[in-house]
């Protein structure tokens, strides 16, 4: 009995396998060099207003008859973020990072322009064109034991966080609000500035008084 070689390995040319199992396997091949579904791949540059991208496929083809294919850069490829409902998510992406590049079924071109329901521009399927990207540190991120628990939003390195848990939230690096900050509950802190007032119920930091001012060794009242 003749052992077969196994076809999916990508050094056997199917055409080598013998009768129809061979001429099936010819065809099944053919068909998915054509099909798009996922690669990986690597920023080249960012344009953030348009949140368009260059990247590169991180991996290469073969042709059908086994030989290497380098794919080529993919220009102006709309980047996926989460957001909905008036919020979105937003990364300055930078040269050299990493995601995945998703193709999709149809022609997508004119909704890319319109962002509007659009017929297929064109017949092509699952094309190189028709890409959009995830950006996907791919594990260079490293959550602490501390909140292995948790979701966290963080730098790469983790030195600045914002980790939720079900008993709180904790921030860990310098905080910068514009805005007015209201707080139901206690404050806690060893150093707090503010170029504002702040006020406790309602009596104001900058502008209270305090009342029985005597001298020697007595205290004051309590501020107003």
């Amino acid at each position: 009995m003749t052992q077969k070689t196994n076809p999916s390995a990508p050094s056997v040319n199917p055409a080598d396998l013998q009768g129809l199992d061979g001429l099936l396997e010819v065809w099944r091949k053919s068909l998915f060099m054509a099909l798009r579904v996922a690669l990986p791949a690597v920023v080249q540059s960012y344009d953030r207003a348009a949140n368009r991208v260059t990247v590169t496929p991180a991996v290469t083809s073969l042709s059908g008859s086994g030989q290497t294919l380098t794919l080529p850069q993919l220009a102006d490829i709309p980047v996926c973020t989460a957001g909905g409902g008036g919020f979105g998510a937003s990364f300055p992406l930078q040269a050299g990072d990493t995601g995945w590049l998703l193709f999709c079924d149809r022609d997508i071109s004119l909704f890319k322009a319109s962002r509007v329901i659009s017929p297929a521009n064109t017949n092509r399927l699952h094309n190189l064109a028709d890409a959009v990207f995830y950006p996907d540190v791919m594990g260079q991120i490293s959550v602490s034991a501390q909140d292995a628990g948790k979701a966290v939003w963080q730098t790469l390195s983790g030195g600045v966080k914002v980790a939720l848990g079900t008993e709180g939230v904790e921030v860990t690096g310098n905080v910068s609000i514009t805005g007015n900050l209201s707080v139901s509950g206690n404050i806690t802190a060893a150093n707090v500035s503010a170029s504002g007032d702040v006020t406790a119920g309602s009596i104001s930091l900058k502008n209270h008084v305090h009342g029985g001012v005597q001298g020697g060794s007595g205290t004051t009242g309590a501020p107003q």
